[in-house]
């Protein structure tokens, strides 16, 4: 089916992600308004000229090859990198970007939507996130008290090595579960601590 061009496009105009529109030979037809904000270029400078314009340096010169893959087989797909994906603004500055492709047909033929989220916030987020959680890990390691954290669900995160020695409960298969099994009653250590949970990761 051919898609009515003036009608998608005005509605693509203010998508809050980067579309940019390629044709078979990877030039660039239309981007909207998010493009010009996000790769730093006016739209006069990126019509007609190719889309390994908006790919890092590194990325560009294998760029073609997969393109013209996508091109033999056209479907809707997110694209995906060892390493993750990024984009080069106007500035030569990088982001990290989640990107898909989109086979459209339209008047002037078929052409390729590319859609482009900047995630570098999410990346930060994450990297936070990761380094949050390897000093609440080594606080934990380091206690000799009984240390359990549950996620909201109520499923174990992590768990002091006191667990283990006090309460016999293995931390390794215990993780992610709702419950710390409490040890034999018949067994020889001189008294059972219950765990104590605190919210948290």
């Amino acid at each position: 089916m051919i898609v009515d061009e003036a009608a998608i496009w005005g509605l693509v105009e203010s998508a809050p992600d980067a579309v940019v529109a390629v044709d078979d030979d990877g030039r660039i037809v239309w981007v909207n308004t998010q493009t010009e904000r996000l790769f730093g270029y006016p739209r006069r400078e990126l019509l007609g000229e190719p889309v390994e314009l908006l790919v890092p340096e590194q990325a560009r010169a294998g760029h073609p090859t997969q393109r013209a893959r996508y091109v033999a087989a056209p479907a809707p797909r997110p694209m995906e990198a060892r390493g993750g994906l990024a984009g080069q603004r106007r500035d030569g500055s990088q982001f990290p970007a989640e990107i898909s492709l989109t086979p459209v047909h339209t008047q002037q033929g078929r052409l390729v939507w590319v859609t482009v989220r900047d995630v570098s916030v999410r990346r930060q987020a994450e990297v936070a996130l990761r380094e949050h959680r390897a000093k609440l890990q080594a606080m934990v390691d380091a206690s000799p008290d009984i240390i359990t954290l549950l996620d909201p669900q109520g499923r174990v995160q992590l768990m002091s090595p006191a667990v283990e020695r006090i309460l016999g409960v293995c931390a390794q298969p215990a993780a992610g579960r709702g419950h710390l099994p409490l040890p034999d009653p018949a067994s020889r250590r001189p008294r059972a601590v219950h765990a104590g949970a605190a919210a948290g990761a």
